[in-house]
């Protein structure tokens, strides 16, 4: 790359939440540290329970420019990146899951797309590797991230934010609060809210920034951790923010389209997927997710 374009990019800080990853971080580490574009990095260890100091330590060795904080008990992924914030001394804050392995220009290809003023986050193209392609739940996940990549080179929904991989400018993240460690899941909601009201049209996609997501979990995992979200995070969120819930496709809880959303029909319908056409398979993960959203909501 010529001399002009690495002169004047600025500093950037890798902000990496991690809770008992000892088995992802060999895959992680490495390919962070081996970028071709210097970065401050900070991995947080937020309370690990499993070998995950340990693995730290051997694979930072030797590294001057890694930090390891670390949470006595586990305080959840909003404290871990609140903690890598108040400690970052970069221009740029670039977060990274602790399940993820970024292509070795990850660092620079978001460091020259905040030379840009007007730019304050730009959310990576995520490759997901090992999708199986005759699981329902992978091919949803699929066409969400096809429905991203059409959106390169022009300002993204907010709704699109998702922080683990992701960059803001420090100021915009600090001018905004950081994020709100009252929330368990769902935080990339709340604080791309904050964002885009912040600077309307400063999120974008970084088509060139691109990271390997490896751990993609099942149809039952996301359906737990949804349970959680409607039970303990879409209230708050609905509070925080009721002007935008439509904008967020999250109105429906409260409006009149709940009552389409029915868990026995829930049921039958997740035992019919493998028999429902290819074409219809997203839309029944959909209305699964819609479902468990609107049934843990309402029950809380």
């Amino acid at each position: 790359m010529a001399a002009r374009d690495t002169d004047d990019l600025p500093s950037v800080s890798v902000i990496v939440p991690i809770y008992n990853q000892a088995d992802t971080l060999p895959t992680t580490l490495p390919a962070l540290l081996g970028q071709d574009h210097p970065a401050e990095v900070l991995l947080v260890d937020d309370g690990s329970t499993d070998a995950t100091g340990d693995v730290l330590r051997d694979l930072t060795a030797g590294y001057d420019a890694v930090r390891i904080l670390s949470h006595g008990t586990n305080r959840g992924r909003a404290a871990a990146r609140n903690t890598g914030i108040a400690e970052a001394t970069g221009e740029v804050l670039l977060f990274l899951d602790g399940d993820m392995r970024p292509a070795s220009d990850f660092v620079r290809q978001h460091a020259l797309l905040h030379r840009d003023a007007s730019l304050i986050g730009a959310i990576s193209h995520p490759v997901l590797e090992g999708l199986d392609s005759a699981d329902p739940y992978h091919r949803y996940l699929g066409a969400r991230r096809e429905t991203l990549s059409r959106q390169a080179g022009t300002p993204i929904h907010f709704k699109y934010f998702i922080i683990g991989y992701t960059s803001v400018k420090v100021e915009a993240m600090r001018a905004v609060g950081g994020l709100d460690e009252r929330f368990t899941y769902g935080e990339d909601i709340d604080l791309a809210i904050r964002l885009h009201r912040y600077a309307p049209g400063g999120l974008v996609y970084a088509d060139r920034a691109i990271v390997h997501h490896y751990a993609h979990g099942t149809l039952d995992d996301r359906l737990r951790k949804l349970r959680e979200f409607g039970r303990n995070n879409l209230p708050l969120l609905l509070e925080k923010h009721p002007a935008m819930a439509s904008e967020a496709n999250l109105d429906f809880v409260v409006s009149p389209v709940r009552w389409l959303l029915r868990p026995g029909l829930a049921s039958a319908l997740r035992r019919l997927i493998p028999l429902a056409p290819p074409a219809l398979r997203n839309a029944v993960v959909r209305y699964l997710i819609a479902t468990t959203i609107a049934d843990a909501y309402s029950s809380r």
